[in-house]
Order: structure tokens, then C-alpha cells, then sequence
């Protein structure tokens, strides 16, 4: 004899749990999955930000490097220029 409907409805019910927890454990994974995956990220980001604090320190490093040597290129030039000066007077003696 064949089974009765109770039968079949608790064989069905009890597949269809089978099913779901297979897929709530198949969701955990992915779960699992993603959080490594955003932590993963997160850190990329963090790695980022602090080299992105470390380049800006460095250049403000060397802008100030800059102003230096273009205050010296201005005292040169203004050295030059009292040479050429100091020239054209010695110029007018010849």
C-alpha cells in the first residue's frame, strides 16, 4: 500500500527543511565569505589612508625643501645681478 497523504505531507515538509538548511548553510558561507571580504577592503582602505598621510607629509617635506632652494636661487641671481652691476661700473672706466 502506498502512503498515506500525513505521510507524504510530512515527507515533503521534511524535505523542504532539508532543502532550506542546506541553503541557510550555503548563505552562512557567503556570509562568512563577505565578511572577510569587507575586512579585507577595510584594511586596503586603511593601508591607503596612511600612505595617503605619509605622501602629504612628504610632500610638505619637500615644498619646504623648494622654498629654500628658491630663496637661494633668488640670493644667486641677486648676487649676479650686483656682479653685472659692479661690471658696468668697471665698464665705464675703460
Amino acid at each position: 500500500m502506498g502512503m498515506s497523504p500525513m505521510e507524504k505531507m510530512r515527507m515533503f515538509a521534511q524535505e523542504q527543511i532539508e532543502m532550506n538548511n542546506k541553503k541557510i548553510d550555503e548563505l552562512k558561507a557567503s556570509i562568512a565569505e563577505t565578511e572577510a571580504k569587507s575586512l579585507d577592503l577595510g584594511k586596503q582602505a586603511s593601508d591607503i589612508y596612511e600612505e595617503i598621510v605619509k605622501l602629504q607629509e612628504k610632500a610638505k617635506a619637500l615644498n619646504a625643501e623648494k622654498e629654500q632652494v628658491d630663496i637661494q636661487i633668488s640670493q644667486v641671481n641677486a648676487e649676479i645681478e650686483g656682479i653685472r652691476k659692479e661690471n658696468n661700473e668697471f665698464k665705464s672706466y675703460m
